[in-house]
């Protein structure tokens, strides 16, 4: 499984796609989306313009699933987990 915690707009989500997705198809593996930091907009900060998921826009849904809650705790230990404190 290639695991993406996608952030950023719409350019930035499309090069996190872009490279995940080429690792998905090297190793076989499916590919997964976090969206986590786009979800939760609950904290402001400075540094971090929220955002929402844009990649609909292309339609790829046949390439990848969201996330369970119990993935992103495996992966993160939080399932809320942040880059800003």
């Amino acid at each position: 499984m290639i695991l993406i915690r996608l952030m950023g707009g719409l350019g930035n989500q499309m090069f996190q796609f872009t490279i995940e997705r080429r690792m998905s198809l090297i190793h076989n593996a499916e590919l997964v989306f976090d969206q986590s930091l786009l979800i939760d907009k609950s904290q402001s900060h400075e540094l971090v313009t929220h955002r929402d998921f844009n990649l609909y826009v292309f339609n790829i849904q046949h390439t990848y699933r969201w996330e369970t809650e119990d993935e992103i705790f495996n992966y993160n230990g939080n399932p809320n987990a942040s880059i800003t404190k």
